[in-house]
């Protein structure tokens, strides 16, 4: 059986951009007084919970890739158009959007455990440039990017209890792909907690 959700979005039309956002119906919605509900999606996938910025622009994941995997959809209010940003086998879910449009999501392409593929942060450009933030064997979930671009995601290995972190990375103006990912959380009762340097070119 599969499960439908559709993105539904309230607008304030006297602010512009004050919107909420959620995932249901628009019709069984309570939104405030001076909100217009727009329904965005209506199909048979299954669509993950979505992001906005302040630009209307909005992003979710859609479980119509190969075997229910999720797909990266983007919609922008100002030319109200959905582009779908992946398009593989792999289960790219739980995206994130900045005000500069860019984007962070988890990809389930790494190195194997018993569960199977384990999350990976991938990072995409407003250019389209599309780049790998870890590769770390690690399950790497729930990225969340801010206005100056500091990445946040949760790291965990699944298979040994205790074993969480949350991470940071710093991506500055020059888009200097990973300067430094701090270890600021939970770790392994047997290892402490470590602050990881990571040196890159950055991006021309």
């Amino acid at each position: 059986m599969r499960y439908a959700n559709i993105v539904s979005v309230a607008w304030l039309g006297g602010l512009g951009g004050l919107a909420l956002i959620w995932l249901g119906p628009a019709a069984v919605a309570q939104v405030p007084p001076g909100y217009e509900i727009v329904q965005l999606t209506e199909n048979s996938w299954q669509e993950d919970p979505p992001k906005i910025n302040n630009h209307d622009q909005i992003v979710f994941a859609r479980r119509s890739g190969p075997n229910g995997t999720g797909e990266i959809i983007l919609y922008d209010r100002a030319t109200d158009n959905f582009t779908q940003l992946t398009n593989d086998a792999i289960n790219d879910i739980l995206p994130d959007i900045n005000d500069d449009g860019v984007i962070v999501w988890s990809s389930e392409f790494g190195p194997p455990d018993q569960y199977g593929p384990t999350g990976e942060i991938m990072l995409r450009w407003p250019d389209g440039t599309i780049e790998q933030l870890t590769d770390d064997g690690r399950h790497d979930r729930g990225p969340r990017i801010n206005a100056v671009s500091r990445v946040a995601w949760f790291a965990y290995n699944r298979l040994r209890m205790g074993d969480h972190r949350c991470v940071l990375t710093m991506l500055p103006a020059k888009r200097s792909v990973v300067i430094a990912c701090i270890v600021c959380a939970v770790a392994s009762a047997d290892e402490p907690a470590a602050v990881n340097a990571l040196q890159r070119e950055p991006r021309s």
